[in-house]
């Protein structure tokens, strides 16, 4: 083939699935371009291939998509699984030709090796497809035996490894990935209940074993809510009055107190924060919610100019700020006492839907009145009135969680694992003591009345949530509580996700 001439365009799926991959990379500089190979086109290790050069090509043909619509309610995750595997070929810059079954040209040394290169990026395909939301662990090996089937290809490829030492390795990867993942999640959990000490140990495990730039952005959004926690309170301050539009507890903090007559240990955390976002950015220099964050560990250092200019800076002809980014441009432009800029942005941010925009234009409207401490009086025990009102919740509607063998988890707890959701038994640390409580997770199970993919509209039933929180992956969580119970509710582009729910136990 002529790859020169004119190829249709990947189909709506692929180019949905590799955006929501190139996400959960943090949007790398450069990437392969996803082409389209007419059915029947490929040969042998010709189905999917990531092609090096400038640009780069994933080359993806129509028959790998007829072989994942075979998998029904988990073609997108086979999908995710297989351009995950060559995505990571492109992160770690392998060889110069590279797909599922075509050995790759790399220098000799084992190292090297056709079988390390492929755990590689096996192991890492998969772990992408998770952080970008695709249950990948269960259907892995299948979709790997499917691909030999249905290309019928020989059982033993010369330079490579055998079907079966294949199909071993993609076992042996999934169940480390499985690990990872637990990190991950037991992260996001510890996260969500405000237990940041053990978020951040979480995280940091994790970025051990797979430290990419999305990662270390999360965890560097850990120790930013921490330090917040830390700081002076909002009333004091009007600087920390805002729902900063990044991975944080939005109302949750703002009802938390700092410590008295204590040390204020928050300027170690944004020093460890500031250098978690550089880092980040120098591997990844395009990733928005990197340099989000470092604009604001800046502002939050009360280095205003330097917040400023990592935006500005962040910002080109083809690639404008983000809402998010408008909405923190708005914050800092308060600072910088240009308040008709800052109320331009605001408005500008909140059209184009960025995190609590109509929220923070209205807290900086009322800091700009006399007696602005007791207008925050007033919002903080209505947001407080919003736990404890015997108004209906979703909460209410949770049906006990099942009983389920466990297995130990290696930091502590246990955990239990079924293809429709995720179990844990985990210790969380609440106003300073441990707390036992079983926690349930699932992307596919419907709650009562608010079904996957059901739109955030339906909340309305509820009242407001009382935490909001910009969530690791792109995502918002919306929170409700009665009692010690709490759910939280994922939402990506205004859909149902996924969902979390803690009881004690």
């Amino acid at each position: 083939m002529n790859f020169f001439t004119k190829l249709p365009e990947p189909s709506n799926q692929a180019q949905r699935v590799y955006a929501n991959l190139l996400r959960a990379m943090g949007n790398p500089p450069h990437p392969p371009v996803l082409r389209r190979l007419p059915r029947g086109s490929a040969q042998q290790g010709g189905s999917l291939v990531y092609r090096p050069g400038t640009p780069a090509h994933i080359d993806l043909s129509d028959d790998v998509l007829d072989l994942c619509r075979t998998f029904g309610p988990d073609a997108d995750a086979a999908l995710a699984c297989l351009l995950g595997h060559e995505l990571a070929h492109f992160q770690y810059r392998h060889g110069q030709k590279q797909g599922f079954f075509s050995p790759v040209v790399m220098p000799n040394g084992t190292a090297y090796s056709s079988e390390n290169l492929e755990a590689l990026a096996d192991r890492s395909g998969v772990f992408l497809a998770y952080l970008a939301g695709y249950d990948a662990f269960t259907i892995a090996p299948a979709v790997y035996r499917k691909l030999y089937d249905t290309f019928r290809l020989p059982n033993q490829i010369p330079g490579y490894p055998s079907r079966s030492q294949r199909l071993q390795m993609v076992s042996d990867t999934t169940a480390r990935v499985r690990e990872l993942a637990h990190y991950f999640e037991l992260g996001e959990i510890h996260y969500l209940l405000l237990d940041y000490a053990a978020a951040g140990q979480a995280f940091s495990t994790l970025i051990a074993r797979y430290p990419t730039a999305t990662i270390l952005n999360n965890l560097g959004a850990i120790k930013l809510n921490q330090a917040l926690t830390q700081m002076t309170s909002a009333r004091d301050d009007p600087r920390l009055r805002f729902a900063f539009p990044v991975e944080f507890d939005a109302d949750n903090r703002l009802l938390a107190n700092p410590r008295r007559g204590e040390p204020v240990p928050y300027r170690p955390l944004l020093a460890d924060a500031r250098h978690l976002f550089s880092t980040a950015l120098a591997r990844q220099p395009n990733y928005q919610a990197a340099t989000l964050n470092l604009a604001l560990t800046f502002y939050l250092l009360n280095e205003t100019e330097k917040a400023y200019q990592t935006l500005m800076s962040s910002r080109t002809a083809s690639r404008p700020l983000s809402a998010n980014a408008l909405l923190l441009l708005a914050v800092i432009e308060a600072d910088r006492s240009k308040p008709a800029e800052a109320q331009r942005l605001f408005r500008q941010a909140a059209a184009q839907g960025a995190f609590r925009a109509t929220d923070n234009m209205r807290l900086y409207e009322e800091s700009q009145k006399p007696g602005w401490q007791r207008y925050w009086n007033r919002l903080v025990a209505s947001r407080q009135s919003t736990q404890t009102a015997g108004r209906p919740s979703p909460v209410d509607r949770l049906r006990p969680a099942p009983r389920l063998p466990l297995q130990p988890l290696p930091s502590g707890g246990r955990y239990a694992r079924t293809d429709s959701l995720t179990l844990y038994e985990l210790s969380i640390e609440e106003n300073n003591k441990p707390r036992w409580y079983r926690v349930v997770k699932s992307n596919r199970l419907d709650l009562a009345d608010l079904p996957i993919g059901s739109p955030r509209s339906r909340l309305s039933a509820y009242g407001p949530p009382s935490a909001d929180v910009a969530g690791a992956r792109g995502s918002r969580f919306c929170g409700y509580r009665r009692g010690n119970s709490r759910l939280f509710l994922e939402y990506r582009n205004e859909q149902l996700v996924s969902w979390l729910a803690v009881t004690p136990i």
